[in-house]
């Protein structure tokens, strides 16, 4: 699960950079630079959790980067890109959140998971929490 968990957040990381790229309108500077702030900040936990898939598993292995891109492209593979709308990024966004949390849930509850991948996992959650409140401020403001 440690490797879905990867690949979700390159996926979202990607996601709201390619989304960053494609904002229309030059009003929505502010989504802009939200979604740069997105990205940035799905993309600063995985390097903890490559590591910590060595460091539970000691199998460098499980990090063969050709396994981790076809996880990422399976969740990535049916979303919209080049949106007709800004709006339709941020409701992406919020489901690609939410499906983040359903998996720091799972991974959680996993009996063999430790107490060092609860922590990152719960401090993951817990920075998604945040952007799920920002994402849904942004779609008030339609």
């Amino acid at each position: 699960m440690l490797q879905d968990l990867l690949a979700c957040l390159k996926a979202k990381q990607d996601y709201y950079k390619t989304g960053h790229w494609q904002v229309k309108n030059t009003i929505y500077y502010a989504d802009h630079l939200l979604l740069d702030r997105l990205a940035s900040e799905s993309g600063a936990r995985i390097d903890q959790v490559a590591e910590k898939i060595i460091g539970v598993t000691g199998n460098a292995a499980l990090l063969n980067l050709p396994d981790i891109l076809k996880k990422q492209y399976e969740y990535i593979k049916d979303l919209p890109y080049n949106a007709p709308e800004n709006t339709v990024i941020f409701q992406t966004g919020l489901q690609m959140e939410m499906k983040l949390q359903e998996l720091c849930k799972a991974i959680d509850a996993a009996p063999e998971s430790s107490l060092g991948v609860k922590t990152m996992v719960g401090d993951i959650a817990n920075e998604s929490e945040g952007r799920i409140y920002l994402l849904k401020q942004r779609l008030s403001k339609k």
